[in-house]
């Protein structure tokens, strides 16, 4: 077998890998809070502990990224799932104590197996392909998210929770099945190689996180909020919203991933520019169709930006830090949904349209950020060079 060949089954590998585990916590998640309500837990019980897993995820995923580097991202992916094997059994206990404990445990295989995962998919594929790569596997975890709620609502209606933690089981072997397949990658680094202060010295790290949490911010406020602005405007079937822009976000992450340098810098700008554009139109949205396009312009930008966020990460960054990288990078996406949840909060004191009209300015602060730290050092000091040659 020729190493182009090996390489595509290696890619495919880890994106049915992907798709499989990431889909054993979404199986479970619209049926965990009717379970909990069901042991009786109060509404502020249930959300505090399904909160526990972005908690879990958020502080987890540098770490994770440095477990990827020191022992090599396809062992980190084997572990995440033997590890997540444990928790499937603490439903059965019927203890709020179990429960937390298993979402804190969700959040970090979730997490690791996720950053591990794409720092396979960089290394599957040739250097000037790796930002369609990210992008597809991007889709993979679209997928989990999207149909998997679905699929564990209906056996959940059918025939009820065990069922259900069986198939989450069922699928964890799957994913465990296929991961085994890939071939072992050499750890990147060594024990007291890796930093973080060292990783947060590559400037293009940490400005690709703000500009990621600065669109992330208007997505925790779109998703969090957007069912109760559309009650309150009286537009209907606003779900179209979620479904249209899904396909806008899939179908760009298709065809997105030049990987020159300067294509993605632009392409970000772009992207960052349409975000703004969508979540402006949201903000005076009072029909559907204004709803529908604002859907197709925000899927277009949020579905370019984090391939070439993503590509420049990559590009930019040595390997042996590249999954530390990647894991202070993602970590940017759970700090900003967050944030955005919280700001969509703020909409009993603001109103929606103040909200939304002030969120569609966090792009436009990201974008600054971006051309500012990359290409402001260069600017200013071609300014002082031209003035002290006059």
């Amino acid at each position: 077998m020729n190493s182009t060949t090996g390489n595509r089954k290696h890619f495919i590998y880890t994106l049915a890998a992907t798709t499989l585990f990431i889909s054993t916590y979404y199986l479970l998640l619209p049926v965990l809070p009717l379970y909990m309500q069901g042991m009786g837990g109060s509404k502020f019980k249930i959300g505090l502990i399904m909160g526990l897993f972005s908690a879990s995820s958020l502080f987890l995923r540098p770490l994770a990224g440095q477990a990827s580097d020191l022992k090599g991202p396809v062992k980190i992916m084997k572990w995440t799932i033997l590890l997540y094997f444990i928790t499937p059994f603490f439903y059965m206990t019927h203890s709020f104590v179990l429960v937390s404990i298993a979402q804190l445990f969700y959040g970090f295989t979730i997490g690791a197996f996720t950053i591990s995962s794409a720092t396979v998919i960089t290394t599957s594929v040739p250097l000037e392909k790796v930002g369609q790569a990210i992008g597809i596997h991007s889709i993979a975890l679209i997928l989990a998210k999207g149909l998997a709620p679905t699929l564990g609502t209906l056996v959940h209606t059918v025939w009820g929770l065990y069922p259900l933690i069986a198939i989450t089981v069922l699928f964890s072997f799957a994913a465990l099945l296929v991961t085994w397949r890939l071939p072992e990658i050499k750890p990147a680094s060594k024990p007291g190689d890796i930093t973080f202060r060292q990783v947060l010295t590559y400037r293009m790290v940490w400005v690709c996180s703000l500009v990621l949490l600065s669109v992330t911010l208007t997505f925790g406020t779109i998703m969090t909020m957007l069912p109760l602005l559309a009650l309150e405007r009286n537009i209907s079937q606003y779900s179209l919203f979620f479904t249209v822009n899904t396909l806008a976000v899939v179908a760009t992450r298709l065809f997105t991933g030049r990987q020159d340098r300067l294509t993605q810098e632009a392409l970000i700008a772009v992207s960052l520019l349409l975000i703004f554009l969508a979540v402006m139109l949201v903000s005076g949205s009072y029909s559907l169709i204004t709803l529908i396009i604002a859907a197709i312009i925000y899927g277009l930008g949020y579905g370019a930006v984090y391939p070439a966020l993503s590509t420049l990460v990559v590009l930019r960054t040595p390997s042996e830090i590249r999954g530390s990288a990647f894991g202070l990078f993602t970590a940017a996406f759970d700090i900003g949904v967050t944030l955005g949840s919280v700001w969509g909060g703020f909409s009993e004191y603001l109103g929606f349209k103040t909200i939304y009209f002030l969120a569609s300015f966090s792009p436009v602060i990201g974008l600054i950020c971006f051309v500012v730290f990359l290409h402001g050092e260069n600017v200013w000091n071609k300014i002082l060079m031209r003035n002290a040659a006059k």
